[in-house]
């Protein structure tokens, strides 16, 4: 079995980032049974009753301070 792009962009990170990471993203999606992640533009998302969550930031800003 393959893995999903979504997938494989978190576990692809160097530590600390995918540790930080995987913890944001398990968080998110146990918040709420309503939430989903979907893979757009290259990035992960996160949806609350198909409404984008603003989240997606927070990744970007992790990866921003990566390099």
């Amino acid at each position: 079995m393959s893995l999903r792009a979504i997938d494989t962009y978190f576990l692809e990170k160097e530590e600390p980032v995918k540790s930080y990471l995987l913890f944001l993203r398990a968080h998110i999606l146990n918040t709420d049974a309503d939430i989903s992640e979907a893979w757009k533009y290259g990035m992960p998302f996160w949806k609350l009753r198909q409404k984008a969550l603003i989240l997606r930031i927070a990744v970007a800003t992790i990866q921003e301070h990566q390099h």
